[in-house]
């Protein structure tokens, strides 16, 4: 049985101080934290158990968190217990505040590695903290988001032009990075086997490698055309993939995030084709009686070819009534607000207005516009490079 991942979102309010910092953080002050937890397992396949087809009851899971993290640190001012601050944590304990001491300095990625070390002591056997994300990002860094390089479509030749400025692109991002966001279709084709990976693109993983060593999270979302990343991202790289769209919350905006194939109405032919490609058997059928020399060459044969596949006609603006994207994000937001839906496919950057508070961004792709989006803390913005 497969891997399956949960997820829950807790909020909290917390204050702390960074000892030694260089900037206005190096005093007292407070953030509204939104903490993601995604814990990875198998369902539990016993009948008898009372907890049969979960990977872990929601309310454990909450229990945990709220005993552990929530409950300890909401409305709590935290210190490194290394520092001078323990002075000022004593005053504030003396005049009635709430005040933790740590052992490490408490900026939000620390805090999150503490808090990940908490969860797992509590959780069930054989089961995991996958991701966990708290993201206040911090004064100067910013957050970057990318979507459709298609590396090596026409050819791998034809497109390492566009390899080396997607590279040079990360390489001067990383300077100020906060976490970034690939949308999606980095590759023209790529398919896993077992042992076996598409050759090629060795400077983009490369450099996607070194930025994750460096602890910029880097987060995944598969596209129309690598459906089929089985684990080698994450085993490899340390990037998270994802294969549905996702919420996350950076600094109290809220953000939808997805590659955006498949949504909304119409796109029918696509609909049911996507189906067939991530049918298991389907899948398990190709990668078992199609050796990757002959598959890869089909795949990339196809993945260029076929329009339902290539979206030849994405490099065309609809009008906003018939962006199927944009009619997708209003009925969404029928249900619940969303400060920002970020998606890619449609090779247009776009930016559409939802409502008075609520915006579409399509960050068009790197094959015609050379176009990004950036979240500096408080505004969204598409550029070019």
């Amino acid at each position: 049985m497969s891997n399956i991942r949960i997820t829950k979102q807790f909020s909290f309010e917390t204050g702390h101080a960074l000892y030694g910092y260089d900037g206005k953080c190096k005093n007292v002050h407070g953030h509204s934290y939104k903490l993601s937890v995604t814990v990875i397992g198998k369902p539990i396949d016993n009948t008898s158990n009372v907890k049969h087809g979960m990977v872990i009851d929601f309310s454990d899971l909450k229990k945990i968190v709220k005993n552990e993290i929530v409950d300890v640190f909401d409305h709590a001012t935290v210190f490194n217990k290394n520092t001078p601050h323990v002075e000022l944590a004593k005053e504030l304990e003396d005049r009635g505040h709430n005040v933790l001491l740590v052992d490490y300095q408490p900026t939000s990625e620390m805090m999150v590695i503490d808090f990940a070390e908490k969860i797992k002591k509590h959780l069930p056997q054989h089961r995991n903290i996958f991701y966990i994300y708290n993201m206040q990002i911090p004064k100067g860094k910013k957050i970057y988001f990318s979507s459709d390089n298609h590396l090596g479509a026409p050819t791998l030749e034809a497109s390492l032009p566009r390899e080396k400025k997607f590279v040079a692109w990360l390489d001067e991002v990383k300077q100020d990075a906060a976490a970034i966001f690939l949308l999606g279709d980095l590759f023209d084709f790529w398919m896993e086997y077992r042992k076996v990976v598409p050759k090629g693109f060795t400077r983009t993983l490369g450099k996607l490698a070194e930025i994750s060593d460096s602890g910029i999270p880097i987060y995944y979302f598969v596209g129309n055309h690598d459906l089929w990343m089985n684990g080698y991202f994450e085993e490899e790289l340390n990037i998270p993939v994802y294969h549905k769209p996702k919420e996350f919350t950076f600094n109290n905006k809220s953000f939808f995030i997805g590659h955006g194939d498949g949504l909304g109405p119409n796109d029918k032919g696509y609909k049911r084709m996507k189906k067939v490609f991530t049918n298991p058997v389907c899948v398990w059928l190709f990668r078992r009686l199609i050796h990757p020399d002959f598959g890869m060459r089909l795949g990339h044969y196809l993945s260029v070819k076929n329009k339902l596949i290539s979206g030849d006609e994405d490099a065309k603006f609809l009008g906003e009534d018939n962006e199927w994207l944009v009619q997708y994000c209003k009925r969404k937001l029928e249900d619940k607000h969303r400060d920002y839906f970020v998606f890619g496919h449609r090779h247009l950057p776009m930016e559409i207005n939802l409502n008075n508070s609520s915006k579409y961004i399509n960050l068009g792709d790197w094959i015609s516009y050379y176009t990004y989006g950036v979240f500096d803390g408080e505004n969204f913005e598409l550029k070019k490079y």
